[in-house]
């Protein structure tokens, strides 16, 4: 892959914050995570998704659980994937890559 930013935010609010400054570039990709602090990645994704200027943008919820329920309503609230996190940051690095790839991000 060429040189790819990477944007770290804490919470969903931070990203939120971030995302409204319409001077700020629009992410290609956004990974949440179901655990994240706040709220969940769910509720996340669901305030995402409500934002016209986001709504092409493709969000992955990543989790340590596969719970059918959580997974189906990630989907049915927008999200592009639903992903389980793997034990190793190897696994992270590679299903990260495949998603990138499978996408066909053209950077």
């Amino acid at each position: 892959f060429p040189d790819i930013s990477l944007f770290n935010f804490n919470t969903c609010a931070d990203l939120i914050d971030y995302l409204k400054d319409e001077n700020q570039p629009l992410p290609d990709i956004i990974f949440l995570d179901q655990n994240m602090p706040g709220n969940d990645g769910n509720q996340c994704l669901q305030t995402l998704k409500k934002t016209a200027r986001l709504l092409h943008v493709p969000i992955v919820i990543y989790s340590t659980g596969g719970n059918p329920v959580m997974i189906e309503k990630a989907l049915a609230s927008g999200a592009y994937k639903y992903a389980i996190k793997p034990d190793s940051m190897e696994e992270v690095k590679n299903n990260i890559e495949r998603l990138l790839l499978e996408y066909e991000f053209h950077f």
